[in-house]
Formats: structure tokens, sequence, C-alpha cells
């Protein structure tokens, strides 16, 4: 099996925190994770409902506004993160982690679930990682380092543009000029 370049940086963060780590474009589809596939509870849920996706769309909107680490609860009340991606300035992508919980959401989970994942629902639950908050918090600082180490070594190149294209759209946004 090949592993995407990048792969490596995602498994060095799972093996610290034991969450999924995914990198999407800017268009929010995604490129490479690690685990290279989603927790038994995620699985579950993609295969009966878009709520995962949706709640994925709407982080990379807020991030995109934003351009820094947002630390959220998904609709389903699991923890996860999402970081802006630069190559030379430019937003070309998001580096995402979760799915985490606290403790005391796990009956919560299972109460907002349980329409949707009927079958197993103790299990699946059951196999979402717990973490304090405070290290969820940490984790995710430490992710937003390696995100900005990306983008300050120009690791990540835009999709389907040139520099030249990307240097057009710098001076326009920054300058107010039409080249």
């Amino acid at each position: 099996m090949v592993m995407h370049p990048l792969q490596s940086i995602l498994k060095d963060l799972y093996e610290i925190f034991h969450v999924n780590i995914s990198m999407f474009d800017i268009d929010g589809i995604h490129i490479t994770s690690y685990p290279e596939v989603d927790s038994p509870f995620c699985r579950a849920i993609k295969e009966k409902s878009d709520l995962c996706h949706k709640c994925d769309q709407a982080a990379f909107e807020r991030v995109k506004k934003s351009g820094t680490l947002e630390i959220y609860q998904c609709d389903l009340l699991l923890y996860e993160a999402c970081v802006p991606l630069y190559c030379y300035g430019t937003l070309v992508g998001f580096l995402m982690m979760g799915q985490t919980t606290i403790q005391d959401n796990k009956e919560k989970i299972k109460e907002r679930s349980q329409v949707l994942l009927k079958d197993h629902l103790d299990a699946l639950v059951q196999s979402i990682p717990i973490h304090p908050y405070q290290e969820i918090e940490s984790f995710a600082h430490i992710f937003e380092l390696c995100a900005r180490s990306l983008s300050l070594e120009n690791k990540l190149e835009p999709k389907n543009r040139s520099l030249a294209y990307q240097i057009k759209k710098y001076v326009e946004t920054h300058y107010n000029l039409c080249i």
C-alpha cells in the first residue's frame, strides 16, 4: 500500500491521541486520512445519513471565514477540530481531527443517535474514544501547530491552480486591484 506523502504526519498525530486525522482540499473533498477508515460509530452514521458531511462542510465554511482553529461539537455531540491549510498565503484545504467525546456525553450521544443507529447502538457508542476536554483542547493546539508548519513550509499545492494565478488573486484580494 502506498501512503500519501503527508500521511506519515497524520499517522504520528494519530499515535499520540488515537483520533482520526483527515485532510481535505479547498472544496471539502477528502484527500487522505489516518487511519484510512472511519471509526465504527462514524461509519455507521455515514451509511444512514449525510449529517456528518453537512457538519464538515459547515465547519469548513466557518474556518474559511475565521482563518483559525475551531474546536466544536458535531450534531451528535462528538468533538472535532478543523484548521486551515495554506500554501504561499492562499487557503488550499483543511486538516480535521475527530471524533472523540468526554465521558459525560456518552448517554446524550446514544439519545441523539438512536433513531439512526437502532442496531448495535451500545457497542458503536462505546467505540468512541473518550478524552477529558482539556486533553481535546491541548491536542487541538498541537494539531494547529502541525497545520501551521505544513503551511509555512508550503508543502501543500493549491488544487488546479498555477502560482501565477495565486499571485494574481493575492494582489487582487489584498490591494483591491483588478489585473
